[in-house]
């Protein structure tokens, strides 16, 4: 399928561009859609059923669907200026914002993004798609766990003298009893944003705006923090996660009158860290360089030793 023809039909269509179009790629936030720059006014995100699953494409019409209810309605939100969806595919065209440089996100900023996840928990959201789910720590998420174990073993095969098989089934057979620890803290599942990662930041002059919501779900808020968190400091920023998290308490109390204390907070946070590196990282990393692996997966087995006693001490 010619897809750059066909978002340029469908913008003709509309009426949105009469002249001439010119595209380019934009490398971050895909996830299996085409994501373009257009005319550099819009960004233009299109997925169509004959280049991905039917599980992605429910990902995106869920994002259609998310925009279509909230668009305009909410200030973190960015403009939809047109979107289409039908069974074989989807087109959501956004006006075009400044990305965020990680030396802008300096700790006002970090904290700007704590509020708005507590805000984003507080919506009512539940019923506004056929595609949203409940997510715990103890499900699969989007990808296997033997799927999972078999990637960190090819890392240990490619590196045998920086990570241990042994260790890597230590953590694979241990990961139900952590998780069921974590599901287990008095923290209320709330509507998520589902990829709330520095990238999916923009900004309108000093509003801070959110993209990709083609992920929400219902789930534990302090997940997408710890993430925040973990994926800030791979990417370079200067973390301060107490403070985040301490942030984030206050935002939850504000916004949904629920009290969860700092340290509650942050041994999900630290959990939830650990279980999403395990489950995830390893098919990121398969063409990483040495010393990165090392750095994730030494601190991954850092974390796992305080969490396999909690593990010990739960019952079969």
């Amino acid at each position: 399928m010619r897809i750059k023809p066909r978002i340029s039909s469908l913008l003709k269509k509309c009426s949105l561009i009469k002249g001439d179009m010119h595209f380019s790629p934009v490398n971050a936030g895909a996830s299996g859609a085409v994501v373009l720059s257009c005319n550099d006014k819009y960004i233009v995100k299109y997925a169509h059923s004959s280049i991905i699953d039917e599980a992605l494409m429910n990902q995106f019409r869920n994002e259609c669907a998310f925009y279509k209810r909230y668009a305009g309605r909410l200030d973190f939100l960015p403009e939809v200026v047109y979107q289409t969806t039908n069974d074989d595919e989807t087109l959501l065209v956004l006006k075009k914002y400044d990305t965020i440089p990680p030396q802008r996100w300096d700790s006002a900023l970090q904290k700007k993004a704590m509020e708005l996840c507590a805000r984003i928990n507080a919506l009512k959201c539940a019923a506004y798609s056929t595609h949203s789910w409940l997510e715990t720590e103890t499900e699969l998420g989007r990808y296997a766990m033997i799927e999972s174990y078999e990637n960190w073993k090819k890392l240990c095969d490619k590196f045998p003298t920086q990570m241990d098989v042994a260790v890597l089934k230590d953590m694979y057979e241990d990961f139900y009893k952590i998780a069921a620890y974590a599901d287990e803290l008095p923290i209320p599942n709330t509507f998520c944003h589902g990829d709330f990662n520095p990238p999916n930041f923009l900004l309108d002059r000093t509003q801070l705006l959110v993209c990709d919501w083609q992920y929400t779900h219902i789930g534990k808020g302090i997940g997408a923090v710890a993430f925040f968190c973990d994926r800030g400091s791979d990417q370079g920023l200067t973390i301060d996660r107490k403070a985040l998290i301490a942030c984030y308490s206050k935002a939850l109390h504000e916004n949904l009158g629920v009290t969860v204390t700092p340290d509650t907070l942050t041994r999900y946070a630290d959990i939830s860290g650990w279980l999403v590196t395990f489950r995830f990282s390893a098919e990121y990393l398969q063409d990483s360089d040495s010393e990165r692996v090392a750095r994730i997966y030494n601190d991954m087995v850092e974390k796992y030793m305080t969490f396999s006693k909690l593990a010990a001490a739960l019952p079969l």
